[in-house]
Order: C-alpha cells, then structure tokens, then sequence
C-alpha cells in the first residue's frame, strides 16, 4: 500500500463509496465489526498511518468500514488500486 495523507484517502473513499450510499445516509455510520475489520485490515496497515491525527485515523476508518459495507472486499481491492495510481 503506498504512503499516503489522510486526507486522499478519505477524499479516495469517499469516490468509491459515495455513488452506492443511499441517498438518506449521507454520512458513514459503519456497523462496529466493520469498523473494527477497517481497522486492523487498512488504517492499522497503512504505512502513512502513524502520521495521521487520531480523529483522521478515525475517519478513515468510518469511510473505509462504510466502503466494505456496501463494496466488500472488492471495495478494498479498488481502494488500493486507486492509491496506488495516485
């Protein structure tokens, strides 16, 4: 996984998941596990994490738990691929 700011990884969620939400979800509420797998599985492992404040920690972790909800592990494929081009 590159390096990356919080901020484009937010702002790379977000393009992923944002056509998928229903329209009366317009802010993540991840499930708890899913905010769990989101952690261990992509904030824990990102190299630029360390780095981030713990309230982007947090966010991207919402967004990429709301991202598996509705993209599943597939969503998480097209997360990386997507970083990976930026």
């Amino acid at each position: 996984m590159p390096g990356a700011s919080a901020i484009e990884v937010i702002s790379t969620v977000r393009r992923l998941v944002l056509p998928d939400l229903p329209s009366v979800r317009p802010c993540p509420a991840p499930r708890p596990e899913l905010l769990r797998l989101a952690t261990v599985l992509v904030v824990d492992e990102h190299p630029s994490a360390p780095a981030w404040s713990a309230a982007d920690r947090e966010t991207v972790a919402e967004w990429v738990a709301v991202l598996i909800e509705y993209r599943g592990e597939d969503g998480v494929q097209a997360l990386l691929r997507a970083l990976d081009r930026a």
